[in-house]
């Protein structure tokens, strides 16, 4: 079953959340993060500035970056397992 386009953009969303945690909780982990900066810039976007978030650009991070922070998310939790 395919998911919804807003299923997507709550990732997305929760992702960007979750980095912001990050930039306070551990400036280390955060500096390890590709993009961090820009991650948490676009959720300040998304919170403040919905009506100037491009679907292009929301569709491309989606496509592109989510992807990638998953992957570092994950190999950060198994090096916490270890």
């Amino acid at each position: 079953m395919q998911r919804d386009n807003r299923a997507y953009l709550n990732d997305i969303v929760e992702a960007c959340e979750a980095m912001t945690a990050i930039s306070r909780l551990s400036p280390a982990l955060f500096a390890r993060i590709t993009n961090a900066r820009r991650i948490v810039d676009f959720r300040n976007q998304l919170a403040h500035q919905y009506s100037d978030v491009d679907d292009t650009v929301v569709w491309l991070i989606a496509r592109h970056d989510a992807p990638v922070l998953h992957a570092e998310c994950t190999a950060f939790l198994k090096d916490l397992g270890d």
